[in-house]
């Protein structure tokens, strides 16, 4: 989660037109892993027109998938995510150097966040409940079992050391120990578990997903950390990546000798 708001322009290219129920296409299903404010970018991949028969989200991916499988107009309430309770970002490098104000913001959000991270569960812990809020609001206060498609919810117990995949119960709860990155929300507690961010045990789960074949849709900062994840599985084989543009990122998909096949608008 971040403190900052979706820029205009991405507010402005919201899908005019609503996922259509029926499949005109193979089943497949579709995991969203973690990867911060970047992670909006699933909403995009979500609004392409293909339906999938359940979603594994993870992170900033269980946000997006809990949106979509639970909210009727699930792209606008994600644009509309009221984040201004949650920590502020650092300022970077650049504005540090060129501001001394921005300088002063640095090191007193550094101070900050050593203090409570040394004294409780880190900066955003007055945050904990506008997260959950915002969270039963993207999710209108549904449990897991009311989501079509389907969706499995990965996050970490901290006391066990593994991954820990909701399927059903309180929606809310579980997409936000799925995004409680460690030192800037605290994890939730339930039943003696600490849960926290999912990406720590694993960024591409298998276990909430049927074994199989998984296409990667993009090599950015997400697509790329999906495809090595899904290949270190055991039960899981990465069919290939597609993009739709040919520059760096297509050459690194080429150096690892993954599968790479072009895309288009419509295929």
């Amino acid at each position: 989660m971040s403190g900052q708001t979706l820029p205009t322009a991405a507010r402005q290219s919201s899908p005019s037109t609503p996922v259509s129920s029926k499949l005109t296409h193979r089943p497949f299903t579709l995991l969203l892993s973690g990867g911060g404010a970047r992670g909006f970018a699933h909403a995009g991949v979500e609004s392409r027109g293909y339906r999938p028969s359940a979603i594994v989200g993870v992170s900033m991916g269980a946000i997006v998938g809990g949106s979509y499988t639970l909210h009727p107009d699930w792209y606008r309430a994600l644009l509309d995510m009221d984040t201004r309770a949650f920590p502020k970002p650092m300022p970077t490098a650049e504005q540090q150097r060129s501001s001394f104000r921005h300088r002063l913001q640095g090191w007193w959000r550094s101070l900050n966040f050593g203090y409570r991270m040394v004294t409780g569960w880190g900066i955003g812990v007055p945050a904990r409940a506008a997260g959950l809020h915002a969270l039963r609001a993207l999710t209108l206060g549904k449990t897991l079992d009311a989501a079509s498609p389907p969706l499995a919810v990965s996050a970490t117990d901290l006391n066990a050391g593994r991954r820990h995949i909701f399927r059903s119960g309180d929606a809310t709860e579980a997409i936000y120990a799925s995004s409680a990155l460690a030192g800037v929300l605290p994890p939730l507690e339930i039943e003696g578990s600490l849960l926290a961010d999912g990406a720590y045990s694993d960024l591409a789960p298998s276990e909430g997903s049927s074994p199989g074949r998984h296409g990667i849709n993009g090599y950015g900062v997400i697509g790329k950390r999906v495809a090595d994840a899904v290949v270190a599985q055991s039960d899981m084989t990465l069919a290939g990546v597609a993009d739709i543009v040919a520059d760096w990122r297509v050459a690194g998909v080429h150096r690892t000798g993954y599968p790479l096949y072009a895309a288009t608008g419509s295929r």
